[in-house]
């Protein structure tokens, strides 16, 4: 897992000994995991605001994409569906729910590698 907050981090870490959370943005995700010698990820989650300009957004999803396994997950949380679009060229199989458990109720996007 990555997070920038420290704070945050540190306490994730003391969470669950088998969670591995590294401080650290998104953005270097492959540098990140061969430094520590992590293999593809099966599942990644990300609530990050979409709303970058359409190359950066596009560099973020293909890497998250190209960071999960076969047959791995990639979950976004989102407020509404203006990245619907945006996302379809990079995951071709993507499931779109709705929660209501989530204050405010959320998108998330469910796309598979």
């Amino acid at each position: 897992m990555l997070k920038v907050n420290q704070v945050f981090a540190s306490e994730l870490k003391s969470f669950d000994s088998r969670l591995r959370v590294f401080n650290s943005c998104a953005s270097p995700m492959k540098a990140v995991r061969e430094r520590y010698g992590c293999p593809e990820v099966d599942h990644i989650v990300s609530s990050l605001p979409l709303a970058y300009k359409k190359r950066l957004l596009s560099n973020f999803l293909s890497s998250a994409r190209s960071n999960l396994k076969e047959g791995g997950r990639f979950l976004q949380y989102q407020y509404s569906l203006a990245n619907y679009g945006d996302m379809k060229p990079i995951f071709s199989d993507i499931k779109l729910k709705f929660t209501l458990r989530n204050m405010p109720p959320a998108f998330v996007y469910d796309c598979l590698k």
